[in-house]
């Protein structure tokens, strides 16, 4: 087990046991690949709400896609099928997309940066975040990074914005993330995480951003020769409930529910970091090129891609660019309101 992964789960061991009752048993559905760091996160967060419900609830793990792929869960949980989901920001902004700014290309530059502004944000726990999704039927519990989008190629290395012109780019089913590629000169087009094995192939796909462990999930590993660390976009998971479950709970279970998930944010952000340290050191063992870009070309990139903030503005609603502001705000230092 990775040095990583093994520290989170001896975190895991020392929170206590929920209280002995009769719970409800709820689902909670994740495409987080099974003993990988980021189903471990989504334990420990499943664990300090199980613990901090009381008894209430507990949870029918359903993680590694096995549900189904995130827009199709995600549509079950809107539906009631479900209760609880963990997926990507960029299949919740399919549905919720006033979130789109926190996906925006080279908004962040390190985890201390992006902690600072989730934590200002309350990890999403401000009134016009939780409106957003109240309004959709569904309740956030908390949002949390779990590594970076970086340049994975099969043909080439990408070194500058002009070795992306007319590459054949998998992307994330997101106006921001089309809007971003189409930017950079690349052809962008979805294709479910869960099948990209098999869509790598089939769509002739020669560039993608998934974080590095998702290419080891998905034996998309087998296909890269190149990853350059751009780090443009941070890979933000998000907890859900619908919102029936929510209401379901009692008022002191709601009251608690989100108790101590910052630190378990924090803790798995940490982790995280570390394991994508030791894959891109296994990558290198691979034989597969690791870029670093150098300041100034990571600025190319920046102002390559600047356009796409305005061109999101240009599109959002009174409630979204409320929720820009915010975002804005607290990426500036200013708590969020």
């Amino acid at each position: 087990m990775p040095a990583a992964r093994a520290v989170l789960v001896a975190a895991l061991l020392l929170l206590p046991s929920p209280a002995a009752s009769a719970p409800r048993t709820w689902t909670w559905a994740a495409i987080a690949p099974e003993q990988s760091v980021f189903a471990d996160v989504t334990e420990a967060i499943a664990t300090r709400i199980e613990q901090n419900v009381q008894g209430e609830v507990r949870f029918k793990r359903r993680f590694g896609g096995v549900v189904g792929d995130e827009l199709s869960t995600l549509d079950l949980l809107r539906q009631g099928r479900i209760e609880v989901w963990s997926g990507s920001l960029g299949a919740i902004v399919t549905r919720v997309p006033e979130l789109r700014t926190l996906e925006l290309p080279f908004r962040f530059r390190d985890l201390p940066g992006l902690q600072a502004v989730l934590r200002r944000l309350r990890r999403g726990q401000i009134a016009s975040i939780q409106a957003a999704f109240r309004r959709r039927g569904l309740v956030l519990v908390t949002l949390g990074a779990i590594g970076w989008r970086s340049f994975s190629s099969t043909d080439r290395p990408i070194r500058t914005v002009s070795d992306l012109k007319g590459l054949r780019a998998r992307s994330q089913d997101s106006a921001v993330h089309e809007a971003m590629w189409r930017a950079l000169g690349a052809v962008p087009k979805y294709a479910p995480l869960n099948e990209l094995s098999v869509t790598m192939e089939s769509e002739r796909f020669q560039v993608l951003d998934v974080p590095a462990a998702f290419l080891y999930a998905t034996s998309v590993i087998e296909r890269i020769k190149h990853c350059t660390l751009t780090q443009h976009v941070p890979q933000i998971a998000v907890v859900v409930f619908s919102k029936a479950a929510w209401e379901g709970l009692s008022r002191s279970a709601r009251a608690r529910l989100t108790d101590g998930l910052d630190e378990v944010d924090r803790r798995g952000e940490a982790a995280a970091e570390v394991f994508e340290a030791e894959l891109l050191a296994n990558m290198k063992q691979r034989g597969i090129t690791v870029v670093r870009p150098e300041p100034a070309e990571l600025e190319r990139f920046r102002a390559a891609t600047s356009g796409v903030e305005r061109e999101l503005a240009a599109q959002a609603g009174p409630e979204e660019r409320e929720i820009m502001r915010q975002i804005s705000e607290a990426a500036s230092g200013a708590p969020a309101r």
